[in-house]
């Protein structure tokens, strides 16, 4: 059976990496993480270890379904600087196989020149490393080679488009979106990006101080032209805001939007 490798260099991006690979296990995916250093723990961006299956060079990539690759700074550059990565992954686009990346990691086939004229998505800042492509600055672009995420808010979704693509789902997409709660494609299922049902009431906005920027989210719908399939709609938002915006007495610091993708 094909498999879906993902590959870790030290300073890649936790839940960029993580999420990829539980959101495919749970759908019965064979996934292999593969270590680029030549010692099978890696330790991520925010200093936490993962003990991986196997190291590069004891795997020949030729079973691959899809290659993945996590951001994270510096583990995007650390994944580029190996050779023997870039050659297995210009053999995938040879082959005309898929290959996915995420938030800074798009810059390794930037950098390789694989996305030119292409439509693609990445870590605000990092449009420059991609040669000749076409930054969107949507969440998830995806066409019939590249599945591109623009930050660790996008890993969930992106999780379940390479699902979806795969197709070597036991229990199908539907049972792994359900247990996640995640945003899924309009052709995946009819649910919001709660996960709930469409005849479900709108949330209760607590505080008084946030109800036009409600108001006004609603009334534009999530489906306002400029609004990307599969990005949180805006009573989801609306949360996060009263969350990052410490309107529950704890000041985070957070730029929710930036974080998710929205900006």
């Amino acid at each position: 059976m094909e498999k879906i490798y993902v590959f870790f260099a030290p300073g890649f991006e936790d839940i960029e990496a993580l999420s990829i690979i539980d959101v495919c296990r749970r759908a019965n995916l064979p996934v292999v993480t593969v270590s680029t250093t030549g010692e099978q723990s890696v330790v991520s961006a925010h200093n936490v270890p993962i003990v991986t299956d196997a190291l590069f060079e004891e795997l020949d990539y030729s079973d691959a379904a899809l290659i993945f690759l996590p951001g994270g700074m510096p583990g995007a550059t650390n994944l580029y600087a190996h050779e023997g990565l870039r050659e297995v992954i210009l053999a995938q686009y040879e082959a005309g196989k898929p290959l996915g990346a995420i938030c800074a990691a798009p810059l390794v086939y930037g950098r390789m020149g694989l996305l030119k004229g292409r439509k693609t998505t990445c870590y605000p800042g990092f449009e420059g490393e991609l040669q000749g492509a076409i930054p969107t600055g949507e969440l998830i672009v995806c066409d019939d080679q590249f599945f591109l995420g623009k930050g660790p808010g996008a890993a969930l979704r992106l999780g379940v488009d390479h699902i979806d693509h795969v197709e070597a789902v036991q229990g199908g997409v539907l049972g792994v979106v359900q247990d996640l709660l995640v945003v899924v494609p309009a052709e995946v299922g009819e649910r919001d990006a709660l996960g709930r049902g469409e005849d479900l009431s709108e949330p209760e906005i607590p505080h008084e101080h946030e109800q036009p920027h409600a108001e006004r989210q609603r009334a534009e719908g999530p489906h306002q032209e400029g609004h990307a399939a599969g990005a949180p709609v805006p009573e989801l938002e609306t949360r996060l805001v009263h969350l990052a915006d410490g309107a529950d007495g704890h000041d985070r610091g957070i730029d929710h939007r930036l974080f998710l993708g929205l900006r």
